[in-house]
């Protein structure tokens, strides 16, 4: 198996480096080439080792559709982590896709070998913790983050699925390096990937899924069950939250089941009452790659809830730079008054976005600056409760 780097592809410039940075890149894996997305939060220290996120789209999906829109550069700001979305391969019928064996099968990609490829080279151009790097997807993304827990567990501590199981052949197959927590995500009449297995083809229910890590960690086998509040009574679904906790080395499994949920991202959406990314990366960051972390000095849940959780949350805009269009996503718990303004790297006031009344939910606004000059700007979320800003750049 060959891989090398072919050069980066920046999208920022002009004083922009200090901030957030979005940076596609291309890895080329067995004479394939793989691309892939990475955001580095404005925290990062090059003197301090940080965790890694990976994230999978699912079956014919697209990793730059999915930085955008997959409500997780919030979080890895909060956090701190690195986060990187690698795209899937074209099958041979043309659709981007994640190889798990049982309903992927045909496939001759070799994912696992490009992801701990990927992992080698990121390793080598920022200051990661390797003992911290940890994965999740959606649909045939959170299927391979079970393949990647089962085969290639010696570089990933622990992992997420939203809508996803395991295929049989990852189940059989499944040779896990180390305890493993985990925690799934998933809607008891999803029309794609069945809860109770079987469909796509080959694939485990999330009972035997989860049992299976059950098993492997010695957890406890009886489940806390908890009742989430229902806090958005239009969504037509609730949830109840499992946890399997005490396992060896302190490994847990975690199960959100959405009743009457269907193939969907909650928070995104679907289900209102949870944000799925945020509790994702809550859960998995307890852990590295031995098991629960001991008086670990992250971001508290009370921090990460705070920002990204439940209260108002503002997205950086996307693509940033951007010329002269760009796309600002909000999050709002309730329906309430929202103000969106601009200003210039003075403070001045310069246009007005939006001012009108907003539901429950995620919220999207297209911003063309044609008129504008090339430079910084603020822009600022505003409710009665709460400020948010964050800063964009135009590049003409």
């Amino acid at each position: 198996m060959k891989y090398i780097l072919l050069p980066v592809i920046l999208f920022f410039g002009f004083g922009y480096l200090e901030a957030q940075q979005t940076i596609t890149n291309r890895l080329v894996h067995d004479e394939l080439d793989r691309d892939y997305h990475i955001y580095i939060p404005e925290s990062y220290d090059e003197t301090i080792n940080v965790p890694v996120l990976l994230v999978f789209h699912g079956y014919g999906g697209n990793a730059r559709n999915l930085m955008r829109w997959g409500d997780m550069k919030s979080v890895a700001d909060t956090a701190g982590f690195i986060l990187i979305v690698p795209q899937g391969y074209n099958d041979d019928r043309g659709s981007p896709h994640w190889n798990v064996g049982s309903w992927t099968r045909g496939s001759t990609v070799d994912d696992i070998g490009f992801i701990s490829a990927l992992i080698d080279k990121i390793s080598e151009s920022y200051k990661v913790d390797l003992d911290r790097v940890y994965s999740y997807g959606n649909s045939n993304g959170g299927y391979f983050s079970f393949e990647l827990a089962c085969q290639l567990g010696n570089k990933i501590a622990a992992i997420g699925s939203i809508g996803g199981t395991m295929s049989t052949e990852s189940y059989d197959s499944c040779a896990p390096s180390h305890n493993t927590s985990v925690i799934t995500v998933h809607g008891t009449s999803d029309p794609i990937v069945y809860y109770t297995g079987g469909r796509p083809y080959n694939s485990k229910s999330q009972v035997e899924a989860l049992k299976y890590w059950v098993d492997y960690n010695k957890t406890n086998t009886l489940p806390e069950i908890i009742e989430v509040p229902d806090i958005d009574k239009n969504d037509g679904s609730q949830v109840e939250f499992y946890k399997y906790d005490g396992g060896n080395n302190g490994t847990s499994v975690h199960h959100y089941k959405i009743i009457n949920g269907g193939h969907s991202w909650p928070g995104r959406y679907g289900n209102m009452d949870i944000r799925a990314t945020s509790e994702i990366w809550k859960f998995v960051s307890k852990y590295d790659i031995n098991g629960l972390i001991i008086n670990q000095s992250t971001n508290t849940e009370d921090e990460i809830n705070s920002d990204v959780g439940y209260g108002i949350h503002l997205e950086q805009n996307y693509p940033n730079p951007f010329n002269p269009s760009t796309y600002i996503e909000f999050y709002l718990p309730q329906m309430t008054q929202v103000s969106l303004t601009l200003y210039n790297q003075t403070g001045q006031r310069i246009i007005d976005i939006i001012d009108d009344e907003f539901l429950i939910g995620n919220q999207s606004v297209m911003l063309n600056l044609n008129s504008f000059a090339s430079g910084l700007y603020f822009y600022r979320l505003t409710t009665a409760d709460n400020s948010i800003t964050k800063k964009m750049a135009l590049i003409k």
